[in-house]
């Protein structure tokens, strides 16, 4: 607890810790039986660069002592820093898997930049790695030239992760996201509420005279909207009691 800062809040409750200081608290915790593998969600989210650093350092410690890391992340510089093998998944499968080298050398361009000064101006050329050596322009900007700077056009593992997963993966979460509401609602009988609902609107404007629906719009809507205010708030605090699903959001930032 001394080398993640929390043996000064030792006697504190949990409840009373923000959400980094529960991060760390957990990250204690999974360490504490010293096991031979550790499964690790997001370890540093939530966290600043400071602590975030401190456990980095500590799951490397363990990886050269022999513990075995599995680790699940969408942070790529937590992946870049730590992993050995990095696996991609999209829609439930593994679509690309490799080391963080060799996924960065198998999608990144094999071009090498060079920025340098001319006359105080800052000028920059690209050149083909694969014939570099033979490249006279990229070996007399090396020995005419003031280098500014100088590096291969790798990509990222985001960049990487985009490429491989597409637009995907984020219509898939709404698409689950979706059916996991409409799970819910018909799980405790909301979408029936709201469909009877919606039935009684429908009877309303079927037995009203047009004339009269026009003059009423605004009353409408302004009901329409207090109603489904209401609704929105009721049925999140149902969902608060019957799962606890909002506690969890309602931390305050380490």
């Amino acid at each position: 607890m001394k080398r993640v800062g929390l043996y000064e809040d030792k006697n504190k409750k949990v409840e009373e810790y923000s959400k980094g200081m529960k991060v760390r608290l957990n990250f204690v915790r999974a360490m504490l039986n010293n096991p031979k593998i550790l499964f690790l969600d997001e370890p540093t989210n939530g966290l600043d660069p400071h602590n975030s650093r401190i456990l980095k350092e500590i799951i490397k410690e363990y990886q050269q002592e022999g513990g075995a890391v599995l680790l699940t992340t969408h942070l790529m510089n937590d992946v870049d820093e730590l992993c050995d093998r990095v696996a991609f998944m999209a829609n439930g499968k593994i679509v690309e898997i490799d080391t963080p080298k060799n996924l960065k050398l198998k999608y990144g361009e094999r071009r090498v930049d060079v920025e340098y000064r001319e006359e105080d101006i800052v000028k920059r050329e690209s050149f083909d790695l694969d014939s570099l050596k033979t490249d006279e322009n990229f070996m007399n900007i090396i020995k005419t030239k003031d280098i500014v700077t100088i590096h291969s056009k790798e990509m990222t593992l985001d960049d990487i992760f985009i490429k491989v997963t597409g637009g995907v993966v984020q219509m898939n979460n709404f698409t689950a996201l979706l059916s996991g509401e409409l799970q819910r609602m018909k799980k405790y009988n909301i979408l029936i509420a709201g469909l009877f609902v919606a039935f009684i609107w429908i009877g309303v404007l079927y037995f009203t005279n047009i004339d009269d629906i026009t003059s009423m719009v605004p009353l409408l809507i302004f009901i329409d909207a207090t109603s489904m205010s209401m609704l929105l708030v009721g049925v999140t605090m149902f969902y608060e009691k019957q799962e606890g699903t909002i506690k969890t959001l309602l931390v305050s930032p380490p």
